[in-house]
């Protein structure tokens, strides 16, 4: 079972900095060829994370304590592996191992506190598509979920007949087959298109530590991605063309955000 507080593996975590993220980046700011700014429109690959409109002080906080500061190390921070949710399947083609996605119409909705734990809260959807039904389940451990106004946001976002698209690790126990605490989107409509960065496609997985979730990682690449155009690539032209390889910039969008 995971729970969405616990989303670092023990071997991702690595040794922390002895100096606090304030100091880190105030050191790499001496040592950068930026004029310091508060906030600039027009991204540099060489300008500070914390002065990228997008992302926030506490997540400019949170990514220097994975020695990212700068727009050009995280362009570089690669991930270290890909999580494949680019096949989409039909509830009854399910097979457990595989992962997947799936689109349904939720038929029911339930969100509660576990009566063995106050401090969990479990999230149900019952989906339907034209060849069967599943019920999904995803787990959020911590007090700010089990409150009530949030749990009754959820059943705003996941009405009774709304579309979603699920994607995750297909497993199954004496109850049926389920999707282990899968990604939610909500869609437009049924054939409405797939805009998460974790659903229906293929996700990449970075090494991270305490007090730095995935979501912020991804989020903070995909705002400075259109900065991979401003890289020089070392390989000349005539070897990239005469070898049929990718150049710098299309691969980091690639590898990054496939």
């Amino acid at each position: 079972m995971q729970y969405i507080s616990e989303g670092v593996k023990p071997e991702e975590t690595i040794k922390k900095e002895r100096f606090t993220p304030e100091e880190k980046t105030q050191e790499r700011l001496k040592q950068s060829s930026v004029t310091p700014q508060k906030y600039s429109d027009k991204l540099d690959v060489e300008q500070p994370l914390t002065e990228v409109k997008d992302i926030s002080k506490r997540n400019s906080d949170r990514l220097a304590t994975l020695g990212l500061y700068t727009v050009r190390e995280l362009l570089y921070y690669y991930p270290r592996d890909h999580i494949d949710y680019a096949r989409q399947v039909n509830i009854r083609d399910l097979e457990p191992g595989e992962t997947v996605t799936i689109i349904g119409k939720v038929k029911r909705f339930n969100c509660f506190s576990s009566p063995k734990n106050k401090k969990l809260t479990i999230l149900e959807l019952t989906l339907t598509d034209a060849t069967g039904q599943i019920k999904i389940s995803r787990f959020f451990a911590g007090p700010r979920f089990s409150n009530k106004g949030w749990q009754m946001q959820q059943k705003k976002i996941y009405p009774v007949g709304a579309t979603v698209a699920v994607s995750g690790l297909v497993k199954e126990n004496k109850y049926g087959k389920n999707l282990d605490n899968p990604e939610i989107e909500v869609l437009d409509s049924e054939g409405g298109q797939i805009e998460s960065m974790k659903v229906g496609r293929l996700v990449p997985v970075y090494p991270l530590t305490d007090g730095v979730g995935a979501d912020v990682v991804r989020r903070a690449i995909f705002t400075v991605l259109p900065t991979a155009e401003q890289l020089s690539d070392t390989l000349p032209e005539g070897l990239l063309n005469q070898y049929q390889l990718i150049d710098l910039k299309m691969l980091l969008k690639i590898f990054t955000f496939l």
